[in-house]
């Protein structure tokens, strides 16, 4: 199982990434994203998989997501796949919760976790800064991390996606 060394890590490439962002919001289905995920399991397995999100609530943003991971090397005690449907907000750091399906007996179970993630703009004549907005059709390229948990299976994943918006802002 990951331990807290690889917990503390999460925060600390937060941290390092800069200072905290402040609150971020998107009108209801407002984005759209996709894009792979990589993770390494809590028995050290490498798993690749997918991820789908859309953007809903406004503020604080929240995201819908669903995707499914598998692992490259399935091991003996972690089930081999998992498809999730998840709600994820964020304010200052981003929560996940919802529910997975892991292979085998199709078992139910619960998922949580605690992510962070950053934006990167796609177009010359759009930045990212404190208090912007945009009102019209745009690209970003997001980068998030985090641990989550399917149940008693942890996952430390890194999500690149690529999202259309059209309007979404940063304040501080």
């Amino acid at each position: 199982m990951i331990g807290w060394t690889a917990r503390g890590a999460v925060v600390l490439a937060s941290l390092a990434c800069g200072q905290v962002p402040g609150p971020a919001y998107a009108d209801d289905g407002d984005g759209y994203g996709a894009g792979p995920v990589i993770g390494i399991t809590g028995d050290g397995t490498l798993s690749l998989g997918w991820e789908a999100s859309m953007t809903f609530g406004g503020f604080p943003i929240a995201k819908a997501s669903a995707g499914g991971s598998y692992q490259v090397g399935p091991a003996a005690e972690e089930p081999y796949t998992f498809h999730y449907a998840v709600i994820e907000p964020w304010l200052f750091v981003g929560g996940t919760v919802g529910v997975a399906v892991a292979d085998g007996a199709n078992a139910v179970r619960g998922t949580f976790g605690i992510w962070e993630g950053f934006p990167i703009p796609l177009q010359d004549d759009q930045p990212v800064a404190d208090a912007i907005g945009i009102s019209e059709p745009a690209w970003m390229l997001t980068f998030a991390f985090g641990m989550r948990w399917f149940g008693s299976t942890s996952q430390l994943y890194l999500t690149p996606k690529l999202w259309r918006f059209t309007s979404i802002g940063f304040n501080s």
